[in-house]
């Protein structure tokens, strides 16, 4: 898939979008402004602003950020997701929607709007990078909205099942969707 990447957006190596990841657990984190997904140090993790990427046998995982980097070069850009993580056959969209810094989760009342906008994006991605033949049928599709849920807190039910219907009645891959703080390759 990276050389399909490369070869669709021709910008990418020039903006540093795609990067290789061996390490066995490594953390991720959407920037506000102008910067794109990038990893995160990781005596800086925080759970409920970073996703983790678990990959234990050491596997060379891409991250390819998409928003902001390889689409969203000229505005008004389109709505995608934040970024993809990719190794072979597997592939996992990721969209982050966390809670505003300083927000209490108490006072948090826009959960479902943001899983709402995130299953949108995620949508949108799959759907582009299947119109641009950069996934196919031998391709193990994921799509996680990462919006600070974690085992305490779930996501609520009937909202990830339309989504998730929705998501898979408007693609032809199949897709494997929820709201996740992490992944594993």
């Amino acid at each position: 898939m990276r050389e399909a990447l490369e070869k669709r957006f021709t910008h990418c190596r020039q903006k540093g979008c795609l990067n290789i990841y061996p390490e066995t657990v490594s953390y991720y984190s959407d920037p506000p402004g102008e910067a794109w997904v990038a990893r995160v140090a990781d005596e800086s993790y925080d759970p409920e602003r970073h996703f983790q990427l678990r990959n234990p046998d050491g596997r060379p995982v891409h991250l390819a950020a998409i928003d902001k980097c390889l689409i969203g070069r000229v505005q008004p850009a389109p709505k995608r997701c934040d970024c993809v993580f990719f190794e072979g056959r597997d592939v996992c969209f990721v969209e982050f929607k966390i809670r505003a810094k300083g927000k209490a989760e108490a006072d948090d009342r826009n959960q479902e709007t943001r899983l709402l906008e995130a299953g949108d994006q995620l949508l949108a991605s799959i759907q582009q990078f299947e119109q641009d033949d950069l996934l196919g049928p031998h391709h193990r599709v994921r799509a996680y909205a990462f919006v600070g849920y974690d085992l305490s807190y779930p996501a609520p039910t009937t909202t990830l099942l339309n989504i998730a219907e929705l998501i898979d009645s408007n693609v032809k891959s199949a897709v494997d969707f929820d709201a996740r703080n992490s992944v594993m390759f």
